[in-house]
């Protein structure tokens, strides 16, 4: 899943955004977005893990605006892993 921006394939990405995501934008809005992200680098962290609930977050290169960090939110519910929530912000 958190390959997805390298091998370009953000509607698979979209599919896997919570409701209240996908609310917000249509899935063509959300591959526009992504599509136009200067990502020249990306390293993924060590998954944090507690009780149901596990975060991933990444580090990435936007070339001349520095590195940020993502971070996505899972909970366990019937067996499934399901997107809680995510939040972005410039490291310093």
């Amino acid at each position: 899943m958190l390959f997805r921006s390298k091998e370009k394939r953000f509607g698979d990405a979209y599919d896997l955004q919570p409701a209240t995501n996908k609310a917000k934008q249509t899935k063509e809005q959300f591959e526009a977005v992504r599509k136009g992200f200067p990502i020249s680098d990306f390293k993924i962290l060590p998954v944090t893990e507690e009780s149901n609930r596990q975060t991933v977050t990444v580090d990435y290169e936007l070339d001349k605006y520095g590195t940020w960090e993502s971070s996505w939110t899972f909970t366990k519910q019937g067996g499934r892993w399901v997107a809680e929530g995510y939040q972005v912000r410039q490291k310093q």
